[in-house]
């Protein structure tokens, strides 16, 4: 197990400060509704603009889930662990704070109001769904209008997925979500898998995915079930 420094972990002033900072308005369910939210109405909105079920939407599907897992393993590897110009405040939120609060062997929240600490800004889930607008125009220019939108529903709900899964890996073993019966053993194995990540000597190679870790896999950044040595 990892320990934290003086400066590292929920013990820290850091910490206490930045917790402090958080507007008293703040409502946790309304900033997870919100993050989720946006993935429903993509699959409502697609879902009322397709005329009828076609095979051809099953293949599309999987591309895009494939597509937007690489995406998050290189967005989480190259802009979120690397200081880049104009995209500063994602890098700050992520490893000053995220990284710097919630370490292997201390990874749960201790409130509901950390959740600010642990889930994207609304607008940043809308704008993935947005930026996947362009993509999802050029299939249906390929392969027809409802292609299209199945593109941009899938895009949309994993995002919000994403959210849903990086929470339920920051919440206590004694939640009720990490209790269920028929998911609990794949919310542990991926939890496990995440919590290295937030080992601080491992974070900057190691276990880029969060949702399923198919690119650590195929990439070669997969790291499972060993501990970073001492120095």
């Amino acid at each position: 197990m990892t320990t934290a420094g003086p400066k590292t972990g929920r013990e820290s002033a850091f910490f206490r400060e930045q917790l402090a900072l958080i507007p008293e308005r703040y409502s946790p369910r309304a900033h997870l509704a919100a993050t989720v939210g946006i993935g429903l109405v993509a699959i409502a909105v697609g879902a009322l603009a397709i005329d009828a079920f076609r095979w051809i939407f099953v293949p599309v599907a999987a591309a895009f889930l494939v597509f937007a897992n690489f995406v998050e393993w290189a967005a989480h590897r190259w802009i979120l662990h690397r200081r880049r110009r104009f995209l500063e405040p994602l890098y700050d939120q992520h490893v000053p704070r995220h990284h710097r609060f919630y370490i292997d062997g201390d990874m749960a929240v201790g409130s509901r109001r950390e959740w600010r600490f642990v889930l994207m800004p609304a607008r940043g889930v809308l704008a993935i769904a947005v930026l996947a607008i362009p993509l999802a125009l050029l299939v249906g220019a390929l392969c027809g209008a409802d292609c299209g939108w199945v593109a941009l529903m899938t895009v949309g709900s994993y995002a919000s997925l994403y959210e849903l899964m990086h929470l339920a890996y920051h919440l206590p073993d004694d939640h009720p979500v990490r209790r269920v019966r028929t998911t609990r053993r794949v919310i542990r194995w991926l939890s496990r898998h995440h919590a290295h990540h937030h080992d601080p000597r491992l974070m900057q190679d190691w276990n880029f995915n969060v949702t399923v870790p198919l690119w650590d896999f195929l990439l070669g950044t997969n790291r499972w079930g060993r501990k970073a040595q001492e120095p």
